[in-house]
């Protein structure tokens, strides 16, 4: 049985001053949108370039901010957010119930906060963002905050062959995920709002420049731990309308 009642103006108000925001974070390479497992790329490591196949990441305390009166204020938007871009190099989330307003910025960490990674996947249902077993650590007891994997074409022989593969996962520790927050102009109203994020996958993996992941290694630890976080931060921007 389902009950009806008359609404009122206050209730009409209420229900309209919420809305769901859905968060898209497209990857860019090159100049283009990225494209995992089908695009060859450019890179001072790989002689006859290489190929993404997964990149994957968590965002936490994610937190959309209003500016009102001089003060910044904080609409929390979601805990934790898990991204696992597809083969046309993009993923989205959408959060439900965030309050009217008109938002100027987008707080968050690259990666989890400590509170989060001293849980485990076994503390959360199989649909939760930190629910997944696969990425998680049992060793290191720490979940891996970003997987970067692909495959490298180094033989400058002209044949396309990738025969070298690379995996970046990082984590080990909360930390080493970076905090990070990023202009927007992002007026919620009822209903459904889009929030579209470019990630600049050239920043994130240093293309070209002295500090470029080498693209013939598998790594779990190191400098990189920390890098690689810091990176992503500066690779998110909002994507032009």
């Amino acid at each position: 049985m389902v009950g009806f009642a008359a609404c009122g103006e206050d209730d009409i108000q209420a229900t309209t001053s919420l809305g769901s925001v859905e968060l898209t974070i497209q990857g860019e390479l090159q100049g283009e949108e990225l494209a995992l497992e089908s695009n060859t790329y450019d890179a001072a490591g790989a002689a006859e370039g290489f190929r993404l196949t997964r990149l994957s990441f968590f965002l936490s305390d994610l937190r959309l901010v209003e500016v009102k009166d001089g003060q910044s204020l904080e609409t929390p938007l979601a805990d934790v957010a898990y991204f696992n871009l597809g083969p046309s190099g993009l993923d989205s989330e959408v959060f439900d119930t965030i309050p009217a307003g008109d938002y100027t910025s987008l707080r968050f960490n690259f990666g989890l906060t400590p509170e989060q990674d001293m849980t485990t996947p076994s503390d959360y249902a199989t649909t939760h963002p930190l629910g997944e077993s696969a990425e998680y650590w049992h060793d290191w007891e720490s979940y891996i905050f970003t997987k970067i994997e692909g495959k490298s074409d180094n033989n400058a022989d002209g044949v396309e062959r990738f025969d070298d593969s690379f995996v970046f996962h990082i984590g080990v520790s909360a930390e080493n995920a970076r905090p990070g927050e990023i202009a927007i102009d992002m007026p919620v109203r009822g209903g459904s709002n889009d929030l579209v994020l470019d990630f600049d996958v050239a920043t994130l993996m240093q293309l070209n420049t002295a500090n470029e992941i080498p693209l013939t290694q598998f790594v779990h630890g190191g400098p990189l731990t920390s890098q690689i976080p810091t990176s992503a931060v500066s690779a998110l921007s909002a994507a032009e309308q």
